[in-house]
């Protein structure tokens, strides 16, 4: 069960969570260490919400290292989120890039 500071689900947020569902992803706001209670992203005039999101798939939600929604800047209303991802990246050797690597083709010309 997620979390958010933010106490109102009106209808698009509903179809916004049933899309989700639907299409197997989560919601890393208010689900994972690091923003354990739902940080508010954006806060206006009229009030503040969370309207910025990060979803992901099983396979990448076992990925995630670190999440989380940072300090308000003067550049915008809204929060930006960071989100770290672990992942290995095997390394090639540099003969089999040589090997692999093909020139990009010619322009042809025209008559």
């Amino acid at each position: 069960c997620r979390a958010s500071k933010d106490s109102v689900l009106n209808e698009r947020g509903n179809r916004f969570l049933d899309f989700l569902g639907s299409c197997d992803l989560t919601l890393l706001n208010g689900n994972v260490i690091g923003d354990i209670f739902g940080e508010f992203t954006c806060y206006q005039y009229n009030g503040q919400s969370v309207v910025d999101y990060i979803a992901v798939s099983p396979s990448i939600r076992d990925l995630v290292k670190r999440f989380k929604v940072l300090s308000l800047t003067n550049l915008s209303d809204h929060r930006p989120i960071l989100c770290q991802l672990s992942v290995r990246i095997p390394m090639i050797a540099a003969e089999l890039i040589q090997e692999l690597h093909q020139d990009a083709p010619k322009r042809p010309e025209w008559d």
